[in-house]
């Protein structure tokens, strides 16, 4: 676990993951025990520092609570009690504010000790841990006290950091940091001294007398002081040209870092700051980090970018060395050797040419006492063997510290892994912008900006596709370029021939992973492309079985395509490819002859899962199943692309009737099922026309919801169950036009077949239906029945939106009855069980009604909490619903305005609502 106190608090797991500790006292405990980590913290210390005069009794009972508190949230060992006195139990290196004191110290000494890189490196270490100011968000005596102190003790590192900086002759560097320290810390003279020296070695002699002037006018203005002697003579050395002014470099060990042997890039880079400086952190803070990520995704650059950022940090310098032409990896050692020969090294380059072995026992002996970063770029091919070759050197050369680029981390016990993600939008569309300016006059302009976006979003925001579709449009208009990416791989070349040979092409750079893959891992990558929106673990095993490879062996293969950065893992468990690998894959799959087979296992797992779905959605588990279907919309969709008028395309399509319903998808469902219905079996057939007739009417097609109703009876398959989910259908469809007599006829045949086959769902709508009747013909006794009959089932099923509707029906029967206190208790079940659905536009109606049966400032309460509730779900028809109650309470108050306001706001909503239960009960005025 790791506390950081620099900045915002927060607190790390052991895997990274930040975990929230609630509580202002909570917080504050954790805090004074993470600045004493591994040292016992007397309870009365704690009591006094965190509730100070406020401290009762029973204080130390209320610590004991807030520390039991902190365990559950920690774990139960973090925390320890020995005797009166609590214990953070983890080392002191774990808190940022402690780690930077021990830094702060180390880098001072190894000042006073004359080795001024190790100084420098140590101390820019220190600041770096600095993510904002410290403590801030506490006001107590303790915390101020601690924050002024860490924050002193930063100023000394930075004074100290800078002379270490001016010490190696980086006095042009240092010259804009600080003059933006001076005029932030005015008063620190030391910072007026290194200014002034630095601008003097930097042969700006007038601008530092200038400076020197500029320190004295402000002290003698706002303190009345002079400034002290060492600002005074050295104005006096600068004025005489004191030899002793001159730079001269530090004695010790040859250095390399003029001669840094890194690629000089030709083009800008554009984007990564967040990435540049979490990886310049993470550089920092371990010996051994490894950039991982797809195909293209600017690995390289990246690593060249956050290498010459450091470059100032290590004493013998930075050194690129290009892995990619190695075929083995025996040669990794006289590849080094030959890339530190151009600089200082210059003796290794004799020991290079002799043949690897003889590189390799020079190379250890001419590192071990230097302190340079090795960037290893391309590392994929060469693996285990490079894995062995970095270890050996790491474990050698303690002032060595190595940053690689690989499709695949090295595997070496304290490597960090740092996955490089794909540009956002903005970056790519930068990017874009950027290049293609580069190759001609492109201009990005309000009519082509959406289409640059979508050709950015389709490139995955991988750079090197971004790229090469920039370069592009030196011959052809981006608007064409977009259309052409199904054929991305014979379109994304490199026109010019500067590229290395694997970078001139989209394809040739995705072949180098795919040819480093084994035959199965080959095979179970192709069959990921069929699915799309990604696909769950049990998915992949499935289609696994396409290619011959074993369920248990299929988990295996996806982890390792996850570690070689050939497929995404995302949040649920699932896993994706990007869409430019998709590409690829499906491309591979075709020309091995599984595409068909692929796509006919697809299709199987898919219906299967859909038609598990379809109970499931109607369960107490319907949120899980809610999330599920969602989740694999992209694999549906695949299946109704591929065969629109296929009987699995079908059966998803009516299995998943109640998702279209309850998710607003009524016209996706239509569209499905009629493109597929033609020449379907009899059973079929009326379940797909008792589907269309259930969300024709939801979309108030109310002639085409009774002709597929009419339809569907008449077909009367030899399943007496799907001849009343029929009839229920058709006579829902009745009830809304009109033909109540009808309706109930059909309803009640429907009822009884549902009703004897258990199915307290069915009846459940059955009843909803009844009750829709009885709220619309004012029958309130039938209301109360039906109601009731609702509640008792969608108890028994556990089905939370029935329950929330029955208890809204509830509620409106003891309103309708004027018994308002039974109506807000009601209404208060309804917004409970609404919470429990975890669907907005759920709540936000509850509220609604809760209002409409609450005293006045109750009522305001709730239907604000409506209309927030609401936006917050882009349920914009129940966010109106909520502002026209609110409306008309403010208006019965006399705050006719913002009445007036709230309704022309609505009269700005452009969505709409045709649920005839949400309308029937939205029909009601409201009461005050």
């Amino acid at each position: 676990m790791r506390v950081k106190l620099l900045g915002p608090i927060e607190v790390d797991d052991a895997d990274g993951n930040a975990v929230a500790v609630a509580g202002a006292k909570q917080r504050a405990v954790l805090v004074l025990l993470a600045l004493n980590a591994a040292r016992p913290v007397p309870v009365e210390t704690l009591v006094e520092a965190v509730w100070g005069s406020d401290a009762a009794s029973d204080t130390r009972n209320t610590l004991q609570h807030q520390v039991s508190r902190l365990r559950k949230t920690l774990g139960r060992t973090t925390i320890t009690s020995q005797g009166p006195t609590y214990l953070l139990d983890i080392s002191p290196e774990d808190v940022d504010a402690v780690r930077f004191e021990r830094l702060a110290a180390e880098g001072r000494a190894e000042l006073r000790s004359g080795d001024i890189h190790a100084a420098a490196t140590v101390l820019r270490r220190a600041e770096r841990l600095w993510r904002g100011p410290a403590l801030e968000e506490f006001d107590a005596d303790w915390a101020r006290a601690d924050a002024v102190r860490l924050d002193q003790l930063r100023l000394g590192v930075l004074e100290d950091r800078i002379d270490a900086e001016l010490r190696l002759g980086h006095h042009r560097e240092a010259v804009a940091e600080l003059e933006s320290s001076v005029r932030e810390h005015p008063y620190r003279e030391t910072l007026w001294v290194h200014l002034v020296l630095a601008l003097y070695r930097s042969g700006r002699q007038a601008d530092a007398l200038a400076a020197y002037q500029q320190a004295r006018s402000l002290l003698a203005a706002e303190l009345g002081i002079e400034p002290g002697p060492e600002l005074r003579d050295l104005e006096a050395a600068v004025l005489r040209h004191d030899p002793a002014l001159t730079w001269s470099p530090v004695g010790g060990s040859p250095t390399l870092t003029d001669h840094s042997g890194l690629p000089t890039p030709l083009t800008s880079f554009v984007g990564r700051e967040t990435e540049l400086t979490e990886v310049q952190r993470a550089v920092g803070e371990h010996r051994l980090v490894t950039l991982t990520g797809a195909a293209g995704a600017g690995k390289t650059r990246l690593a060249i970018e956050v290498a010459s950022a450091l470059r100032v940090e290590f004493a013998d310098g930075v050194w690129m060395v290009e892995l990619e032409p190695l075929v083995e990896a025996s040669a990794v050692p006289q590849a080094v050797a030959s890339a530190l020969a151009g600089g200082a090294a210059g003796r290794l380059s004799a020991r290079a040419d002799e043949g690897p072995a003889s590189a390799g026992a020079g190379l250890l002996e001419y590192l071990r006492p230097r302190q340079l970063l090795l960037v290893l770029d391309n590392c994929e091919h060469l693996l285990p063997g490079i894995t062995e070759w970095a270890q050996q050197v790491l474990s050698v050369c303690p002032r060595l510290q190595v940053l690689a680029t690989s499709r695949e981390p090295l595997g070496i016990v304290g490597e960090i892994h740092w996955l490089v993600p794909p540009l956002t939008e903005a970056q790519s569309v930068r990017l874009f912008e950027e290049r293609a300016q580069r190759v001609g006059r492109f201009e990005l302009t309000a009519s082509n900006a959406d289409t640059v976006r979508d050709l950015c979003r389709h490139l995955d925001g991988l750079p090197l596709a971004i790229e090469l579709a920039a370069a592009r449009t030196k011959a052809l208009q981006v608007d064409y370029i977009a259309t052409q990416l199904s054929d991305r791989f014979a379109l994304l070349v490199s026109p010019g021939r500067a590229s290395s040979g694997r970078h001139q092409s989209l394809r040739a750079t995705i072949d180098w992973s795919y040819d480093l893959l084994d035959e199965q891992e080959r095979t179970l990558f192709d069959l990921l492309s069929v699915f799309e929106g990604g696909c769950s673990i049990e998915a992949a095993m499935a289609l696994a079985r396409v290619g011959g490879i074993d369920p248990g062996r299929a988990l295996d293969l996806l982890s390792l395509l996850v570690d070689k950065s050939l497929v995404v893992p995302s949040s649920g468990g699932r896993y994706d490819l990007l869409e430019t690998l998709r590409e690829y894959g499906r491309e591979r799959l075709q020309a091995t002859g599984l595409l068909t087979e692929a796509e006919r296992a697809h299709r199987q797992y898919f219906v299967a899962l859909a038609e598990d779905a379809e109970s499931g959605l109607m369960s107490k588990d319907y949120r899980t199943w809610q999330l599920r279907v969602e989740a694999e919309l992209g694999n549906f969709r695949a299946v109704q692309r591929t065969a629109p008028e296929s009987e699995e395309t079908l059966r998803i399509a009516c299995a998943l009737w109640w998702f279209w319903s309850s998710s607003d998808r009524h016209a996706v469902g239509r569209d499905w099922i009629e493109a597929a219905i033609r020449g379907s079996r009899p059973l079929l057939r009326a379940r797909a026309l008792t589907v269309i007739c259930y969300l024709a009417g939801q979309q108030l097609d109310l002639d085409a919801a009774v002709a597929a109703g009419e339809q569907a009876v008449v077909l009367q398959p030899d399943d007496p169950w799907t001849t009343a989910w029929s009839k229920q259908a058709l006579g829902l469809a009745l009830e809304v036009a009109g033909d109540h007599q009808r309706a109930a006829q059909l309803l009640t045949e429907a009822r009884v077949v549902m009703d004897a086959a258990g199915d307290d769902w069915y009846v459940a709508a059955n009843d909803l239906i009844t009750c829709l009747r009885a709220l619309r013909s004012g029958d309130v006794d039938e209301l109360d029945r039906a109601s009731h009959e609702v509640l008792s089932r969608s108890t028994a099923i556990g089905y939370e939106p029935f329950r929330c509707w029955a208890y809204l029906l509830c509620s409106r029967v003891a309103e309708l009855r004027g018994d308002l206190p039974t109506a807000r208790v009601e209404a208060e079940q309804a917004v409970l069980a609404a919470r429990r659905t975890q669907l907005n536009h759920y709540v936000s109606f509850a509220l609604v009604q809760l209002g409409r049966t609450a005293d006045r400032t109750t009522a305001e309460g709730a239907f604000r909490e409506a209309i927030v509730t609401a936006d917050s779900a882009g349920a914009g028809w129940f966010a109106a619903h909520a502002r026209t109650n609110l409306a008309g309470l403010l208006y019965a108050t006399g705050d006719q305005q913002q009445a007036a306001a709230l309704l022309d706001e609505n009269a700005g909503t452009k969505t709409t609502n045709r649920h005839f239960f949400y309308l029937a009960l939205a029909a009601e005025p409201w009461r005050f």
